[in-house]
């Protein structure tokens, strides 16, 4: 993320970082994809932090080509600690918005 990838980038099935984290029920992962960072890691503007932190949030929302976002794809998987962590964030279905 600090070097500028699209947390939102899709691979050919539909599927995001989060989308896979959530699909192996990788909380730790799924963290590193969504806890923001604080500038002592990089020399980073809040507002590039910010804006950072927002796209993988952001990313959260993607559907994959079947549908499912990541909070539905860890209801299928049964991804409890993924879950569990989304609704800690109060990521759910509920509030997301759609991702273009």
């Amino acid at each position: 993320m600090m070097c500028g990838c699209n947390p939102c980038e899709q691979d050919i099935d539909g599927y995001t970082a989060a989308h896979y984290a959530v699909e192996r029920d990788d909380v730790e992962m799924l963290k590193a994809l969504t806890m923001r960072f604080y500038s002592e890691l990089k020399r980073f503007s809040e507002q590039q932090i910010t804006a950072i932190h927002e796209r993988c949030l952001k990313a959260l929302s993607i559907r994959q080509n079947q549908g499912l976002t990541v909070f539905m794809l860890g209801g299928q998987y049964q991804s409890i600690k993924c879950l569990n962590y989304l609704l800690e964030l109060k990521i759910n279905d509920v509030n997301l918005q759609v991702c273009f």
